[in-house]
C-alpha cells in the first residue's frame, strides 16, 4: 500500500525498473559488493537490485526512529524545538512533515525530493513537544481543505 511516509523511488515501481544489475533506488548499475563503482572492470552484478549505500539510505528513509542514538549525538542530546535536554522518550520526528511535503513539494524532481527524508529534515524532539507539534499539524490540515473550499465558493 502507497502512503505519503513513503520515500519517492521510482526504480522500484515496476514501468520504471531497470532489472538485476541495476539498483532499484537510484537506477545506476550495482557492481561487485554493492558499490558504484566498478574498481575490478568485471561489469555489473547481474545478481544485485541495490547499492549497499542505497540499502542503508532506504532504511533511514523508511525507519528513521532505528537512528535516534546517532540523531542524537548530532543535536548534542538537545531538543530540536524547545532547546532543553532530551528525556529517554524523546522520539525522531520531520521538521517539515512528509503530507506537507507531497502537497507543497511535489513539483520537485525527485532526487531532491528525497532530502525531506533524510537527516537534514529529521529531528529528535521530547515526547510532550512532539504531540504538540502533531496536534498543530492536525489542526493546519483540517484548516487547509476548509480554506481552500471557500475561496473556490467565491
Amino acid at each position: 500500500m502507497w502512503s505519503f511516509r513513503v520515500p519517492p523511488a521510482p526504480y522500484r515501481e515496476r514501468p520504471y525498473a531497470l532489472g538485476p544489475g541495476f539498483c532499484c533506488i537510484c537506477g545506476q548499475p550495482v557492481y561487485r559488493f554493492g558499490w558504484h563503482v566498478d574498481l575490478w572492470d568485471r561489469g555489473a552484478n547481474r545478481n544485485a537490485v541495490w547499492h549497499a549505500t542505497c540499502v542503508v539510505a532506504w532504511d533511514l528513509w523508511t525507519a528513521p526512529s532505528d537512528h535516534a542514538r546517532v540523531l542524537k549525538r548530532l543535536q548534542q542530546r538537545r531538543c530540536a524545538q524547545s532547546g532543553g535536554r532530551l528525556w529517554k522518550t524523546a522520539e525522531v520526528d520531520h521538521r517539515v512533515p512528509l503530507f506537507r511535503v507531497w502537497r507543497e513539494h511535489r513539483h520537485m524532481q525527485w532526487p531532491s525530493l528525497l532530502g525531506f527524508w533524510g537527516v537534514p529534515n529529521l529531528q529528535v524532539i521530547n515526547r510532550d513537544v512532539h504531540l504538540g507539534k502533531c496536534a498543530e499539524e492536525a489542526r493546519s490540515r483540517r484548516a487547509a481543505p476548509e480554506s481552500a473550499g471557500r475561496t473556490a465558493d467565491r
